[in-house]
């Protein structure tokens, strides 16, 4: 019997947050996703280099005016909620599509 992986039961929440920017706004997008997608969130989720997040949080590292920092939290009930802050630099590979995927997501939600 080959192991497959846990299903999620309770909802996935992601949040993510842009501060920073030529005029410092902040902007905000949420996803929580019921049980008919949530594995599809849970590997995004867990797709991230959480740990690597903490190396790069140090904002006296963001070299430039105007760039953004990315606020990102979720949770999904396989694993303890996560956090991480990432100047726009670190965006890339599993955590843009995280973030994509989020902004996206809410914006189709907004356009029904």
């Amino acid at each position: 019997m080959l192991d497959t992986p846990e299903e999620p039961t309770a909802p996935v929440a992601v949040d993510v947050r842009r501060t920073g920017g030529f005029a410092g706004l902040t902007r905000q997008w949420s996803v929580t996703a019921g049980s008919d997608s949530a594995t599809h969130w849970t590997a995004l989720i867990d797709a991230c280099p959480w740990p690597d997040a903490e190396l790069t949080a140090d904002t006296s590292l963001v070299d430039g005016a105007d760039r953004f920092m990315w606020h990102v939290r979720a949770q999904h009930p396989l694993c303890d909620e996560r956090q991480a802050v990432l100047p726009e630099d670190a965006v890339t590979g599993p955590w843009a599509a995280l973030i994509n995927a989020v902004r996206a997501t809410e914006h189709e939600n907004r356009a029904r």
